[in-house]
């Protein structure tokens, strides 16, 4: 993916550029009218030819714990899967909103749409989480610590989110310290399938959505565009009259697939156009960027032997440009060229084994304040993952993964995994450990901006154990999951006081405790309807050696709970908290450390199926009006509310 990012004088109307709109809303038009008239093929026996894309059984298997498909019952480490549905009932407008509900992830946002949250798993770093896009890493590789951005992901694309906790180096490299989060967005088949929405609500937010999605035996598309515009609101700690911190981002996206079960070919690109303003350092001001991203993605595919023996060759690409004008004007242009050559063994029914290599170009060039920065890095790895199944009980996965840097040289990680069904009582039991490395960003080795870089920085290290026990009733009603963990980090990447240039000398202790459960209460068909419920609580437990307290901003206690009420089968509303303890935090003033208060944040959503094909929608976000910083310095929105309607001509013309 590659993300671009224009350095501009805003203009008062802090809008996208015309021309730039323009032009991508056409050619997202042009697309889906070729997709629209593109033949409609009728389903029959052919369709067995490649596999079902976004069919009731993929929905049920995941592929982010061992990078092939597997039943969820039968992965052995710390899962959580988000589907479509889920998206919808929550009404949730951003991929943040979503994650703020899965247990063991604590989301910090940093003011409005736009900013950049950052999200601790278990307690590891923001920067230490992989985000992936259909299998694309899709961090700024220019960024001061390869952040990535999000806001950026169009919520209405997705089909299931699956999160996967603890270290992950064997199967991803670097930046999978503290796990994976990893974005699948919707395939289909048949008759075209357009979907198309439009929002609006308070802080001047105007979302609109389009969408297409078909397709045939032997091939799928899918294309999207999504434009959110939002005037903002001040987000620093003291309000001034007349600032706003707007946002507006122009998403497009399209996927092709072509071909049969022995060959094919997947493609995909993903486009972003974003202008963020916020305040610098929580004060009122001027402060702009503007971004762009593309990210792209060739896979050829071949399947030998009767499915004994697949594999995929991909080349993904990343482009990132960022323009700012905090602290300065500044221009940093991010590069990320992958190559990924899978395969996957099944020499037994039982037994699956997955090797691979990989070739990894990080390149960034940059200017700030009149500095001029081009540096690349370039990476190698082999990789494998042994799978076995026994008993049609125990699931066992064990791999391991070299991988040499061309600056720090080699490392070599492993891991290991055990998923045990106890049959008829609906009970698993789990374990995984493993450990993993990160690599300094090229930003902290090189960017002299702040005189904070070092070229003499050394991996951060992690080792991470969970163990854990989930049941499931055998009418699917009910369900619980509870689990606990642990995590050593060595050779931290901190910027120390006096000078702040980073240096490796923090280690960080995590332990804590992950539990979920959800319930259908009431069936639909009782005199008040169907209601759901669902609980996620977090224990979190953090130290830092070195400065022998706790790590910032992150809470010891975490809950998020919602229920849904559907009392005749058009209507759902739904309810939602979510409160944070108290936690450590930087002043923005005089940068001591304080304890920030805790919060609870209250939403109510409420969904109607006005007719087949037509649903009208409405939520209230902070109903309570909670006045709450989640970083010191940085205001969130009080009450606010939206509403919007979304037409699904799949329901209107059926196929």
């Amino acid at each position: 993916m590659s993300l671009a990012l224009a350095v501009r004088l805003p203009s008062p109307s802090f809008r996208l550029r015309s021309t730039r709109v323009r032009s991508l809303a056409t050619f997202a038009a042009a697309l889906a009218a070729c997709a629209a008239f593109a033949p409609r093929t009728a389903a029959a026996d052919d369709d067995a030819e490649l596999p079902p894309v976004g069919s009731p059984d993929a929905e049920r298997m995941v592929v982010t714990a061992t990078r092939t498909p597997l039943a969820l019952p039968r992965v052995g480490s710390a899962l959580t899967v988000i589907d479509a549905e889920e998206l919808e009932l929550q009404q949730d407008a951003l991929l943040v909103d979503a994650l703020e509900r899965v247990p063991g992830l604590t989301v910090v946002r940093q003011g409005g749409p736009g900013t950049i949250p950052s999200v601790f798993i278990r307690g590891a770093n923001s920067n230490q989480t992989l985000l992936l896009v259909d299998g694309v890493k899709l961090h700024d590789a220019a960024g001061p610590n390869r952040e990535t951005q999000l806001d950026h992901v169009a919520v209405e694309d997705i089909e299931r989110i699956e999160v996967l906790r603890g270290p992950q180096s064997v199967l991803y490299g670097s930046d999978a310290i503290g796990g994976v989060i990893h974005v699948i967005t919707k395939r289909e088949r048949g008759a075209p399938h357009v979907r198309a929405s439009v929002e609006g609500g308070s802080f001047g937010t105007n979302v609109e959505t389009a969408s297409v999605r078909g397709g045939g035996p032997r091939h799928y598309y899918a294309a999207s565009l999504t434009r959110t515009d939002v005037t903002g609101f001040s987000i620093a700690t003291t309000d001034v009259a007349g600032d706003r911190d707007g946002y507006e981002r122009l998403a497009l996206s399209n996927q092709l697939g072509f071909g049969g079960d022995a060959l094919g070919i997947d493609l995909g690109f993903r486009y972003v156009d974003a202008d963020v303003e916020i305040d610098s350092g929580g004060s009122p001001g001027s402060s702009y960027a503007d971004a762009r991203q593309f990210v792209g993605r060739v896979a050829p595919r071949a399947s030998l032997f009767d499915g004994a023996w697949e594999q995929t060759l991909a080349w993904s690409v990343n482009h990132a440009r960022r323009d700012s004008l905090a602290f300065g004007r500044s221009r940093f242009t991010g590069r990320l060229h992958e190559v990924d050559w899978q395969h996957t063994l099944r020499p037994l029914e039982a037994l699956a084994i997955v090797v691979g290599a990989e070739w990894e170009r990080e390149m960034m060039a940059g200017t700030s304040s009149g500095n001029a920065l081009r540096v690349d890095v370039d990476a190698y790895s082999a990789y494998g993952d042994l799978q076995l199944s026994l008993l049609d009980a125990v699931d066992l996965a064990a791999g391991a993964r070299v991988y040499h840097h061309e600056i720090f040289g080699t490392e070599v990680v492993g891991r290991g995994s055990a998923a045990v069904r106890i049959p008829d009582t609906g009970f698993k039991l789990r374990i995984s450990a493993g450990n993993g490395f990160k690599a300094p960003t090229l930003g902290q080795l090189y960017d002299d901006t702040f005189g904070t870089n070092n070229p003499a920085l050394e991996p951060e290290r992690a080792v991470g154990a969970d163990a854990g026990i989930a049941w499931r009733s055998a009418d699917d009603r009910f369900g619980a999951d509870v689990g606990v963990f642990a995590n050593w980090i060595d050779d931290l990447i901190v910027g120390a006081a006096p000078t702040f240039v980073n240096a490796n000398v923090a280690e960080a202790r995590t332990r804590g405790v992950e539990a979920s459960a959800d319930a259908v209460l009431l069936e639909r068909g009782s005199a008040l309807g169907l209601l759901r419920a669902r609980i996620d609580y977090t224990y979190l437990y953090t130290r830092d050696r070195l400065a022998q307290r706790r790590l910032l901003r992150r809470p010891a206690h975490e809950v998020s709970f919602s229920a849904t009420w559907s009392p005749i089968e058009r209507v759902d509303v739904t309810a939602s908290v979510r409160w944070l303890d108290d936690r450590l935090d930087f002043s923005p003033v005089t940068f001591a450390i304080i304890e920030a208060n805790d919060y609870a944040v209250v939403d109510v959503m409420v969904r109607f199926a006005a007719t087949g094909w037509l649903d009208v929608y409405a939520r209230v976000e902070n109903a309570a009006d909670e006045d709450y910083e989640a970083i010191a310095g940085f205001r969130q929105p009080g009450v606010a509310a939206y509403a919007g309607v979304r037409i699904d001509l799949e329901r209107l013309w059926p196929r």
